[in-house]
C-alpha cells in the first residue's frame, strides 16, 4: 500500500495542514476548506488531515486504524473530500462514514452531505431518492400519484388513471428499491404479493375511510385488475441503470417486462448518464435525482 512519506507511512502530526507540498500553518479542522485541497493529490491530503485529526485529538484513531482510514478514503472518488467534511462534524467518525460511503455511488453522495449519517439513515435517504424518481418516472408517463404510506411503511408507489367520467379506470403498484435489495417476506406475505398489497390498501382505508379514491382502488385490487411492478435503481460511474420489473399477483414471481399492451406503463431507459440525458424524459429523470439529493443540502 503507497501512502504519504511521513513517519510510519503517515504525515508526522503537527500544527497546521501539510499535505504533498502544500503547508498551512495556521489551518485547523474548522477553518480548512475544500478549496485547499485542490493543491495537493488525494493521497497527500488525506495523510495530511488525518495528521491534523491526530493533533486536534479529533478522532479515537489508533496506528492500524489510522491505516485503514487512509486506504478506505483514498480508494475511493472524492475521498480526501469526504473525510475533511466527516471531519467538520462531530458527529461523524471517521471509519463508519466511509465504510457506508464505500457500499456503493450514492452511499457517497449521502454521506458528503450527511456525514454523520448511521447505516440505517443513509439507507432511508438512499431509498427516499430511488423512489422519488421512480415517481417522477410514472408521474411523467401519465399515472397520477396517490399516497400509499403510513409512515414509513407501506405501497412506495401507488398510481391511478381515471376515464373521462373522472372513475378509476387503472391501478399500478410499485416497490422500489436500490441496488441488489430484493423483496422481502413480512406478516403478511411477501412484498408485492397480492395478499400484502391488500392488506396495506386496507390500512389506508381504515386511515381514511371516506375516501373514494381508496374505494375505487380498493375494489380493482380486491379483484385483481391491477398492475404490479418492481423498479430498482442504482447509480454506477456517473449513470443510473434502472430495472423495471413485473410482479405477477397470481404467483408472486418476478419476471421481465417484455411488453405492456397499450401503452400502459412505459419502461424507462435502461442508462441514463447524470451528465448528458437524451431528451425532456431523461432530463425529467436526472433532475429529480439532483434535486433529491440538493433535499439533503450541499457538499459541506
Amino acid at each position: 500500500m503507497a501512502m504519504g512519506a511521513g513517519v510510519g507511512g503517515l504525515v508526522t502530526a503537527s500544527k497546521g495542514f501539510r499535505a504533498g507540498k502544500y503547508y498551512n500553518r495556521t489551518a485547523t479542522i474548522a477553518s480548512l476548506g475544500t478549496a485547499e485541497l485542490k493543491y495537493a493529490s488525494k493521497a497527500d491530503n488525506i495523510d495530511g488531515l488525518l495528521a491534523l485529526l491526530r493533533t486536534e485529538r479529533r478522532a479515537q484513531l489508533d496506528t492500524i486504524s489510522e491505516l485503514q482510514a487512509w486506504e478506505k478514503y483514498n480508494g475511493i472518488p472524492d475521498g480526501d473530500r469526504l473525510l475533511l467534511i466527516c471531519a467538520k462534524d462531530p458527529s461523524c467518525e471517521p471509519l463508519p462514514c466511509v465504510d457506508i460511503a464505500r457500499l456503493s455511488e450514492l452511499h457517497r453522495e449521502v454521506m458528503l452531505r450527511r456525514p454523520g449519517s448511521n447505516l440505517a439513515q443513509a439507507n432511508q435517504k438512499v431509498g427516499a431518492v430511488s423512489e422519488q424518481v421512480m415517481v417522477r418516472h410514472f408521474e411523467s408517463s401519465g399515472w397520477q400519484r396517490i399516497e400509499g404510506q403510513i409512515g414509513r411503511n407501506g405501497i412506495d408507489g401507488l398510481f391511478e388513471k381515471r376515464n373521462g367520467e373522472g372513475v378509476v379506470r387503472e391501478v399500478l403498484v410499485v416497490e422500489s428499491k436500490y441496488n441488489t435489495s430484493t423483496l422481502k417476506p413480512t406478516n403478511f406475505g411477501q412484498q408485492m404479493s397480492r395478499d400484502w398489497v391488500e392488506k396495506k390498501l386496507l390500512h389506508l382505508r381504515e386511515r381514511q375511510p371516506d375516501d373514494a379514491t381508496y374505494r375505487q382502488v380498493e375494489k380493482l385490487i380486491v379483484g385483481g385488475y391491477y398492475r404490479a411492478r418492481l423498479w430498482t435503481m442504482r447509480v454506477d460511474s456517473g449513470e443510473l441503470r434502472i430495472e423495471l420489473l413485473r410482479v405477477r399477483s397470481a404467483s408472486d414471481k418476478v419476471d421481465n417486462l417484455i411488453e405492456d399492451p397499450g401503452t400502459r406503463v412505459l419502461v424507462p431507459p435502461e442508462v441514463i448518464r447524470l451528465s448528458a440525458p437524451r431528451d425532456s424524459f431523461e432530463k425529467t429523470i436526472v433532475a429529480a435525482y439532483k434535486e433529491e439529493l440538493a433535499n439533503l443540502g450541499a457538499w459541506r
